[in-house]
């Protein structure tokens, strides 16, 4: 059998679980493996014995998080057929430009980018998802995801298209990269909260927290994954700057996803910057012969 491997950078489980998703829709041609991209990415799997690439990330402010950028620089040169894919908390256009980057530097590498995808997962930052929510972007990542697959083993080629616009802001935002130092120095764990679990240490990937003194230390090695925060069993870490817009606890997506007693799809009010989203999501699914709300019906 063919062997495929997803290099995978993940902050709180979002892109991780898309990426189940995928080697589950690809499991009928390939053997394929899923590896977290950390810090020291160079030390990952050569993609020499593969057959197939994939490289997925969450977006940040409209681009690759800095780690995932670093980690294309850093994977070794082929010509194997690669394909890109992406989630984010809300369904701009803008967020498809953060591909551009590490699309490009894997096609200098030899790599046939074949095409790229943005799914819409929860949001850890800025407020919380309804469970409905949640639900249903996990229904409609899972129904459109072996769609994208179908047409990866097919390795139709698409073109890839960034407007200028989109390229000039994506670049602006990039400030977002040594932003992340300086925010990294500004988090700190509530010593009369923390339990000195230390799950925030073991999970970092950028191994930038630690314990000194009997107290979480956070350095400026920090991509504003918040896994540690959204994670944190005490909800005891300050975000500095970014405290106000603070997410704690983790979304159980699969176990919301097969809540048939949540309602479906959600209501218009809940569908804020989703509402493109999920219109063009449903177009691709009655393309395909697929009814939308037959969805939780599929899982």
């Amino acid at each position: 059998m063919k062997q495929a491997i997803l290099y995978v950078f993940s902050g709180t489980g979002n892109t991780w679980a898309v990426a189940g998703y995928y080697q589950k829709a690809l499991s009928s041609t390939f053997q394929t493996e899923r590896v977290a991209i950390t810090v020291d990415g160079g030390h990952m799997p050569n993609p020499q014995p593969y057959d197939l690439v994939a490289l997925g990330f969450p977006v940040h402010a409209f681009n690759a998080p800095e780690i995932v950028v670093r980690f294309a620089k850093v994977l070794p040169a082929s010509k194997k057929p690669c394909f890109l894919f992406t989630t984010s908390g809300e369904g701009v256009r803008l967020n498809d430009v953060s591909t551009r980057l590490p699309a490009r530097i894997l096609e200098k590498k030899g790599y046939r980018v074949l095409s790229v995808r943005h799914y819409v997962m929860p949001y850890n930052i800025i407020f919380r998802h309804s469970d409905a929510m949640v639900r249903q972007m996990v229904l409609y990542a899972k129904a459109l995801v072996p769609l994208h697959a179908s047409d990866v083993l097919k390795e139709n080629k698409e073109t890839l298209r960034y407007p200028l616009w989109e390229r000039v802001l994506s670049f602006l935002f990039r400030i977002e990269w040594p932003f992340c130092r300086i925010e990294g120095l500004m988090m700190h764990a509530d010593p009369h909260t923390c339990t000195l679990c230390k799950a925030c240490v073991a999970r970092c990937p950028m191994h930038g927290i630690s314990v000194k003194n009997k107290r979480i230390h956070f350095s400026s090695a920090c991509c504003i994954c918040l896994r540690c925060s959204l994670d944190c069993p005490q909800n005891a870490i300050s975000l500095g700057l970014l405290n106000g817009w603070k997410v704690n606890g983790p979304y159980p997506l699969e176990t919301l996803a097969a809540d048939k007693a949540l309602p479906f799809p959600v209501s218009p009010k809940e569908l804020f910057f989703t509402k493109r989203y999920f219109s063009e999501c449903d177009e691709t699914l009655l393309m395909h012969g697929i009814d939308p709300a037959s969805l939780p019906e599929r899982i």
